[in-house]
This record gives C-alpha cells, sequence and structure tokens, in this order.
C-alpha cells in the first residue's frame, strides 16, 4: 500500500508493514530504521494520541519525531512501554551471555 504525500516536504506516510509480537509482553510491535542514522527502532503497533510526547511518525518508511502541527499517526517506542525492555537492551543482552 503506498503512503499519502506529507504537506510538509513531499515524504510520503507509510503505514507498518510487518507486525510481529514481543516475546515478552505479547503486544504487537513493528520495526523502522531511525531517519537519520539507519539504526533498528522497535514501536508498538497501535497508534497513540496527538499528545503524547516523544511520538514518532513514518515517512518514507523511515523513523522521524512527530512534529506538534501533524495530523499523521504517531507511534512510541515499545521500549517505553514493555515491562521487560531491559531484557532485551543490547548492552544487557551482551553482558548475560
Amino acid at each position: 500500500m503506498a503512503g499519502q504525500p506529507n504537506a510538509h516536504n513531499g515524504a510520503r506516510l507509510t503505514p507498518p508493514r510487518n507486525i510481529w509480537m514481543c516475546r515478552s509482553c505479547n503486544a504487537a510491535i513493528f520495526m523502522a530504521l531511525h531517519w537519520r542514522t539507519g539504526a533498528k527502532m522497535v514501536f508498538n503497533a497501535e497508534p497513540v494520541g496527538f499528545d503524547v510526547d516523544g511520538a514518532w511518525c513514518l515517512k518514507d518508511g523511515k523513523a522521524v519525531i512527530a512534529r506538534t502541527t501533524s495530523d499523521q499517526p504517531r507511534y512510541v517506542s515499545h521500549y517505553a512501554t514493555c515491562p521487560q525492555a531491559s531484557h532485551w537492551r543490547k548492552k544487557q543482552r551482551r553482558a548475560g551471555r
């Protein structure tokens, strides 16, 4: 499904395509790449309200910080809501091996 044009800079808004279940809490999640660094980021698949601080939008398939004036769907990092988030952080996983 193609995204819709963005009024700000012509980027295409893209909904998440591949939805997985978190192995810890069974929440629906998806991955997107950070717009600048290309790092993988994990988000809750359910969009959040427009008044949520720290929310992200998807543009051209990459995660960008949501603008306060934007009406695009917003997503929150799954690490902010998963009760087992600390278990999945890379530094702690490496130390536990």
